[in-house]
């Protein structure tokens, strides 16, 4: 090389980042492309928000993971889903400081969720602690 040990370094890392950047912006143009074909497939669907709640000490969230056994289409927090009878996969996880110990996670498994949405409406998928389930709901 010219001398310089460093050099190879300096190479990696460049390396890493515009692989980095590169990798990124291909996944956000397939993440476009995966939206519009299914908003050209459903073009009426309806905006499923998971809710998210975040508190200084803890986290709580839903993932939404497939909607009709396929790879959901999303716009920024929101999932596309098709009006009518759907079925989601969906995943509850909770993360808190723990007092003694280090943080303690919380997690559901994968559970099918059967929803019936109304074409025009935005809704809400959340986690009743209380009763043990999923819920959704319009979003006010």
């Amino acid at each position: 090389m010219n001398g310089n040990p460093m050099f190879m370094y300096y190479v990696l890392f460049a390396f890493i980042i515009v692989f980095g950047v590169v990798a990124t912006i291909i996944n956000l143009k397939q993440s476009k492309a995966h939206k519009n074909n299914y908003l050209q497939k459903y073009p009426n669907a309806v905006k499923v928000y998971p809710k998210k709640m975040n508190v200084v000490v803890a986290e709580n969230r839903v993932d939404i993971l497939m909607v009709d056994g396929e790879r959901p289409a999303f716009d920024g927090n929101a999932t596309y889903v098709k009006p009518g009878k759907s079925t989601l996969v969906v995943r509850y996880s909770s993360s808190r400081v723990g007092v003694l110990h280090k943080t303690v996670n919380t997690y559901t498994d994968n559970v099918s969720v059967e929803v019936d949405l109304e074409e025009g409406k935005e809704y809400q998928i959340y986690f009743d602690k209380s009763a043990g389930e999923f819920k959704i709901e319009e979003k006010a």
